[in-house]
């Protein structure tokens, strides 16, 4: 995202629901690239013989999994009103991208330090949790469990941190660690937050 020219960085929080759960990441960054164009937004572009506007994008979500929070971050050439922004890319999201808010964020993005989501549309037993230990195992002792799992109703709360290595697990991996690939594939998924880590 950097080309070593000073920019000025925006975060873009919104949510991923509806037809838009079907956007592939390449779909998804297209049609942001369209609604910043249409919003007139200042926006940096990369250099070379195809320039690009300077976007860098929350980890991309599995199609058909949906989001209450995404994030991608946009490089501008001046300063510009976080309000303006919002209400121009408002008008001119897609279906099912419903913009939360837009704020300045210099600096590089944090990595995340927590990731939720919820799950529908599988079942597991009492015995997954010591499972999940051993699988996924915590990064020093004492330490919270990388995968923790709490039944809500017919839906499963996942909440994911980091473990050996400091990496957070794939939601992927512990869905089919628990189910199989067939199962978790067909699974209703849909994020409910990001944590970041704190600045030091």
């Amino acid at each position: 995202m950097n080309s070593g020219r000073p920019g000025f960085r925006y975060c873009v929080e919104f949510a991923k629901v509806g037809p838009a759960r079907f956007l592939s990441h390449l779909d998804l960054q297209a049609a942001f690239e369209r609604a910043l164009r249409r919003a007139r937004l200042p926006l940096a572009w990369s250099e070379g013989f195809q320039p690009r506007p300077r976007l860098q994008f929350e980890e991309a979500l599995p199609l058909g999994w949906s989001s209450e929070r995404e994030r991608l971050w946009v490089e501008l050439r001046r300063p510009y009103p976080s309000a303006s922004a919002a209400r121009g890319l408002a008008r001119v999201l897609p279906a099912g991208l419903e913009l939360l808010r837009v704020y300045p964020a210099p600096g590089r993005p944090r990595p995340a330090r927590l990731r939720v989501f919820r799950v529908e549309g599988i079942q597991v037993g009492d015995e997954a949790g010591p499972f999940l230990t051993d699988r996924f195992p915590p990064p020093a002792a004492g330490a919270p469990p990388p995968v923790e799992l709490e039944v809500e109703g017919a839906a499963l709360r996942v909440t994911l941190r980091p473990g050996r290595g400091g990496n957070l697990p794939a939601l992927r991996r512990v869905l089919e660690a628990l189910v199989g690939e067939e199962a978790a594939g067909s699974a209703r998924v849909r994020r409910l937050a990001v944590v970041e880590e704190d600045r030091r």
